[in-house]
């Protein structure tokens, strides 16, 4: 976790654009580590004719024109992530930007708006001890995400994460 950030690019927005969505899904918790996977979230509005309202709901895509936000859709179908149990970030929905990170002196995805916090990137590291409240990945997935990401906002195409836990 950190105590400033600064956007790389501009904070405007096309209000055309679609943005893509993933999805963080929790699956298990050991001790202090909580596993889980990100991937593509397919988000769908459903309509309730007995309640008369729309929600939404979300699964994980499998199309390889939409992996593309996550690397090679070859190999890259869910990627692992791991949080400290004692700092995880609420369910909800978030917005991600790539920014520079002081604390670890490069260009990092940091997610926007934690209720209470800030700070809170996708790293990597291998443990729950290395996260107060940031979502780990591995090295390599580091890089990759924030090129492909930084890609994305460079276009003014929002991204946005699900953070929720498995069923």
């Amino acid at each position: 976790m950190e105590t400033s950030s600064k956007p790389l690019l501009g904070g405007g927005r096309s209000s055309h654009s679609v943005g893509r969505t993933l999805r963080l899904i929790r699956a298990s918790r050991d001790g202090k580590a909580v596993r889980g996977c990100l991937c593509v979230a397919r988000v769908t509005t459903q309509y309730d004719s007995q309640q008369s309202r729309s929600y939404e709901s979300s699964s994980c895509s499998r199309s390889p024109q939409e992996l593309e936000i996550l690397g090679d859709p070859e190999k890259d179908m869910e990627i692992a992530t791991l949080e400290n149990a004692d700092y995880i970030i609420p369910v909800g929905i978030y917005e991600i930007r790539v920014t520079w990170s002081p604390r670890f002196k490069r260009l990092l995805p940091l997610v926007m708006q934690v209720p209470g916090r800030s700070g809170i990137r996708f790293h990597r590291g291998t443990k729950p001890e290395h996260s107060k409240g940031c979502i780990l990945v591995s090295a390599a997935m580091e890089q990759e995400l924030t090129a492909k990401w930084l890609a994305l906002q460079a276009s003014n195409e929002p991204i946005k994460i699900i953070i929720e836990y498995e069923n």
